[in-house]
């Protein structure tokens, strides 16, 4: 069974019926680690004190090692290693920012009065606030080495190696080579030459240039379009918003640090016959950078049957029109500040700060011609905006029939707040589930899904000003929605789940 919706001029109606400016930069999996090689199911952000003889080898080195060496590790995409204490003693000042202002590690999702979720993230990066105090007094105290005997017994993370059962390995014919100085993201087209309906049950990224590949995204493309973007003939083009097709479906994608992406054995993402992959890799440029070509590879892993449950990853939002009917359910733009008088209007102004835009997607009842919408669960989430977005909440609110038939839920869920957006961070945050696919969070036919972002379209925001300066551009515009670096974009991923019949 295939789910599809009806679209009309809303830029984006989701499930199935995925917008053509809809698709942006994401890092997705279930068990994608983000540039950690460790999982904290739950951390204690309570301070619990340090103790006064806090050394390197004893104290730090563990903390690094579990949750920074995916990254900062000789050769990587880092700007610096953290793999010894020269390392470290020389980074001392840059850790104890970095953490104490959770920049580091990379991870966005924190819970507000407003907003928190109710099920946790697998694959939490974020540091114990005992562990940040630790660096920080490690650091006020001169940053002792202490005695080597004391480091962490276990190997240090090695970089992943390799999707377990692999069936498939796909390549670019060329290589790229990276001359520009800026952050470039460039999409490479892959033909997996599927004649049969395919269902795809884990993946994997292999950076071919870890020291310049950022993140990579890979997307479905079954109509085949891109074939008319690659214009020179090398099967590869420049492609910063998304993969510039009409009816893209985001696959699979990759950071540093991140482990294959392995579904439940009964959980596959079906992919129809003729259907071509785009894989875009954003890569960034550095000082320490001494190789600028990459071939970066993307490998499949397929079910040898349809599985039990099919995975639907879907792209909500982008609406630039009010809410309204949609054949059968409401979806669209709610009223916001700076509206005009005709009614709701995708727009941030010039030198606004703290503008928001809110948008709706009411999940119908049936799908494909009156067929009942099947059981929904989120296996995860992300959020989207571009370098003027600072803040992004996703909430759903559950109908009297939901909660009726849902013993615990809450009318008002938090699926996600992202509460200090960063466009060089993007990732999905997959829920963490005990046993069985039905403990998932649950969508269900009439709830109300609601995406709210919050920009600044000032001076004051750092990659906005650098993305100005960039182009020659002293002042702010006006910003509407688009794909290119001064559009913007308010969208939510989602990664559902449902039972086949």
């Amino acid at each position: 069974m295939r789910l599809r919706f009806a679209a009309n001029s809303v830029r984006a109606t989701g499930l199935r019926a995925l917008a053509a400016a809809g698709v942006a930069a994401f890092a997705f999996a279930g068990n994608l680690a983000g540039c950690s090689t460790g999982s904290v199911a739950s951390p204690n952000y309570e301070s619990t004190g340090t103790s006064a003889a806090i050394t390197f080898h004893k104290d730090v080195e563990p903390i690094l090692q579990k949750n920074c060496q995916g990254c900062h590790v000789t050769g990587g995409i880092a700007p610096f290693a953290l793999m010894t204490y020269a390392d470290a003693k020389s980074a001392a000042s840059e850790m104890v920012t970095a953490t104490t202002t959770r920049e580091m590690p990379p991870w966005g999702a924190y819970s507000a009065p407003d907003c928190t979720p109710t099920h946790g993230f697998q694959d939490d990066l974020r540091l114990a606030q005992k562990d940040i105090d630790t660096i920080s007094a490690w650091q006020a105290a001169g940053a002792p080495e202490g005695n080597p005997s004391d480091a962490p017994k276990g190997p240090p993370p090695t970089k992943a190696g390799a999707l377990a059962n692999l069936s498939q390995s796909l390549t670019p014919d060329t290589s790229y080579n990276l001359t520009a100085s800026t952050d470039q993201f460039r999409c490479f087209i892959l033909d997996p030459k599927i004649t049969k309906t395919t269902y795809m049950n884990g993946s994997f990224v292999i950076a071919g240039n870890p020291q310049i590949v950022h993140h990579a995204l890979v997307f479905a493309d079954p109509n085949r379009e891109s074939l008319a973007l690659a214009t020179d003939g090398s099967n590869q083009y420049d492609c910063f918003g998304g993969p510039g097709i009409s009816s893209p479906s985001l696959m699979a994608a990759w950071a540093p640090g991140a482990v294959p992406q392995d579904f439940p054995s009964d959980v596959g993402m079906a992919i129809s016959p003729g259907t071509l992959f785009i894989m875009q890799v954003h890569y960034h440029p550095h000082a320490t950078v001494t190789n600028t070509s990459d071939q970066t590879t993307f490998q499949i892993r397929y079910l040898d049957a349809p599985p039990a449950y099919t995975l639907l990853p879907e792209l909500i939002g982008n609406f630039d029109q009010p809410l309204s009917d949609v054949g059968g359910f409401k979806a669209g733009l709610l009223p916001g500040p700076d509206d005009p008088p005709s009614g709701p209007e995708f727009m941030i102004p010039a030198n606004s700060k703290g503008h928001t835009e809110e948008m709706e997607f009411d999940v119908p009842s049936s799908v494909g011609g009156g067929v009942p919408l099947p059981d929904l669960y989120l296996y995860s989430v992300a959020s989207h905006v571009h370098y003027v977005g600072t803040e992004q909440q996703i909430t759903i609110e559950h109908t009297a029939d939901f909660l009726a038939t849902t013993p615990g839920a809450q009318k008002d869920e938090c699926l996600l707040n992202v509460p200090a957006w960063n466009f060089n961070w993007q990732r999905f945050y997959a829920y963490q589930y005990d046993g069985t696919i039905e403990h998932l969070p649950r969508i269900g036919p009439g709830d109300k899904l609601r995406i709210k972002c919050t920009y600044d379209n000032t001076l004051d925001n750092p990659l906005l000003a650098e993305s100005l300066h960039e182009r020659q551009m002293a002042q702010p515009v006006d910003v509407r929605l688009g794909e290119t670096t001064l559009d913007e974009m308010c969208l939510g991923g989602f990664a559902l789940v449902y039972k086949n019949q």
